[in-house]
């Protein structure tokens, strides 16, 4: 069969694309309204780094999902830049990244169909095998972590980037002026380093590419394209001094985690087979797996009887023949950085992390798909197509509201008390006090240990009026992190409200301790200071708050209601004007100021 003529493949081409984004919209165009959720929090709303477009280069360290990712951090700033924290916006990013990375995933396969090495089985049939997969890849049930999920535009992103790495380098192999594509290749793969760490591994399959498809070896690849190999490697240099500087991502990665390197590993066997299994039967699909936990030995076992031999399936085939070993390698090669030796141990596992990794499992499957079933190919193409796009729409749907997406993931993966834990927030913010305590006592259940928990259900138990219990769970939250300084506030909050200002006075002290610089806790200290007649000692706590925080009105007042009771009438009635520029006409202030300044002139008088 002769390659269409070239005004065919042009035709084609525009139709494949018009398609491709007419599928990516129809499959997304659900979840513009979803609102942020989880660590869209603190790495978006709670980050002041992308409030200007001069600081977006420049995220927070520790370690949010921007931390130590620059470029990432800075498309959320010209978001911000854009709209504010109007959600739509990002969501409208986040997939035109998705539909640029789709475009360019099927930009590089129909190339890479086309090159010698594959062109006498491919090439007439390119055009339509790259839209197949790429379609396919795109629509896929397991993007929608990567797409709907704000914050996780690091791993679409970062995705984009590897791509065009790849996509630039093979236009370099039939370039007349190859040195610009092997510029931006390199661009691009820094890009990526600035982006995500998962892109470490974009100079190795570069080069895999190189020998498998351009150069024909490794040493071909070598004596060929040195230097430009050498340029992307340099970006190792640049992704250690991004994970130096957030150390290690604020101890949540790398080896000096609580977490043992040969425990993570074998976790991930499982986690790998997990994703294999999803990417062929998409449910049910899980927001958030939880941190480090330990897994049953037969889920190991039995990972580990599929990507064992998928690996070493993967290496014969890279040795025998490369061009079958390739998708493989892709799929492996994407997963290392996140699913081998180096534990993360805030998430043990997510499906964000398979977001290109699918693309080799795709290939796969659609190329076994086509010469099993010959001339049906295309319908049924169109049926797995619409079946993704459909589940894809459904899954959305779960991002509607936190308390949905909480709910879903705690009955799909019970046995993550993180799950249980935000899901008791969600209720807890609904008033649902009783079924919030059954959230966080059921994390409790699966994590004893576990200080967001008992924090959480403190705070509930207070609300129910459950005191007792309540500072019960306040003392285990202090007890396994002493820094806590809000459990230490709130309860002391809690006290003084039940009318136990003595104890409550030592909660509001610790918490001074762990932050002497927070104007909540000099205020209730000179509260629960004055309940028990000492308000000359809470004078100076009342002074630091309204230094802390100049318009906390009730600070002014109470602080001018103890300088009253102490005798300082002026210095009570400075006060109280202060209270009357920021509340005007408040009749308290006002009464009292009238009392402060007849106490002043009576002081006068006798003078």
């Amino acid at each position: 069969m002769n390659p269409p003529p070239r005004h065919a493949a042009t035709s084609f081409q525009v139709a494949g694309i018009l398609l491709l984004i007419a599928a990516v919209f129809a499959a997304w165009a659900n979840s513009f309204a979803g609102p942020f959720v989880f660590d869209d929090l603190p790495s978006l709303l709670d980050n002041p780094s992308i409030h200007q477009l001069s600081t977006g280069l420049f995220p927070p360290g520790g370690g949010l999902t921007v931390s130590g990712r620059p470029v990432l951090n800075l498309t959320f700033a010209l978001n911000y830049a854009l709209s504010r924290e109007a959600v739509g916006s990002y969501h409208a990013v986040n997939l035109g990244i998705h539909l640029l990375a789709a475009l360019t995933l099927f930009g590089l396969i129909r190339r890479t169909l086309r090159l010698p090495a594959l062109a006498p089985r491919f090439a007439a049939d390119a055009d339509w095998l790259a839209l197949a997969i790429t379609l396919l890849w795109a629509v896929h049930p397991l993007q929608t972590e990567s797409v709907t999920y704000i914050v996780q535009r690091a791993e679409s992103l970062a995705g984009l980037f590897y791509l065009l790495t790849l996509y630039c380098f093979s236009r370099s192999a039939s370039s007349a002026h190859p040195a610009r594509w092997f510029a931006a290749s390199a661009a691009s793969c820094l890009l990526g380093a600035l982006t995500k760490e998962s892109t470490a591994t974009a100079p190795l399959l570069v080069l895999l590419y190189d020998r498998t498809f351009v150069s024909g070896s490794f040493r071909g690849a070598w004596l060929r394209h040195r230097s430009f190999h050498v340029a992307l490697m340099t970006n190792w240099l640049v992704l250690a001094g991004l994970v130096f500087a957030t150390a290690n991502r604020g101890g949540t990665t790398g080896f000096g985690t609580p977490v043992a390197a040969w425990q993570y590993a074998l976790i991930q066997l499982h986690a790998v087979a997990h994703y294999l299994r999803l990417s062929f039967w998409p449910h049910p699909l899980v927001f958030d797996y939880g941190p480090f936990q330990a897994v049953p030995v037969w889920p190991v076992v039995a990972g580990a009887a599929l990507v064992v031999p998928g690996v070493l399936l993967t290496a014969w085939a890279l040795w025998r023949c490369p061009v079958l070993g390739f998708p493989g390698a892709w799929f492996f090669l994407q997963l290392a950085p996140s699913s081998s030796l180096v534990p993360i141990a805030s998430q043990i596992m997510a499906e964000h992390r398979i977001y290109l990794a699918l693309a080799g499992v795709v290939t796969l499957a659609v190329l076994a798909l086509r010469r099993c079933v010959g001339k049906f190919f295309p319908w049924v193409f169109a049926i797995l197509a619409l079946a993704s796009l459909f589940g894809t729409v459904q899954r959305n749907t779960a991002y509607a509201s936190p308390l949905d997406l909480w709910t879903r993931t705690s009955d799909d993966f019970p046995s993550n008390p993180r799950a249980n834990v935000n899901l008791g927030q969600c209720l807890a913010n609904d008033n649902r006090w009783t079924e919030a305590a059954r959230q966080f006592e059921a994390a409790l259940g699966l994590q004893p240990n576990y200080v967001a928990a008992h924090y959480n259900l403190a705070l509930v138990y207070t609300q129910m009026g459950r005191l007792n219990d309540a500072s019960t769970h306040f003392a285990f939250a202090l007890r396994l992190n002493p820094d806590l300084a809000e459990a230490a506030y709130d309860w002391g909050t809690a006290l003084a409200n039940a009318g136990r200002a003595a104890e409550a006075i030592g909660k509001f002290q610790h918490a001074l301790r762990l932050d002497p610089d927070d104007a909540r806790f000099h205020y209730n200290l000179g509260n629960a200071l004055v309940t028990l007649g000492r308000a000359a000692e809470a004078i100076p706590h009342y002074r630091t708050a309204v230094r802390l925080a100049p318009i906390h009105a009730n600070a002014h007042f109470n602080l001018a209601n103890a300088l009253f009771e102490a005798g300082r009438a002026a210095e009570a009635a400075t006060e109280y004007e202060t209270v009357l520029r920021l509340t005007p006409g408040d009749p308290e202030a006002t009464r009292s100021l009238a009392l402060a300044r007849e106490a002043v002139a009576e002081t006068a008088d006798r003078r």
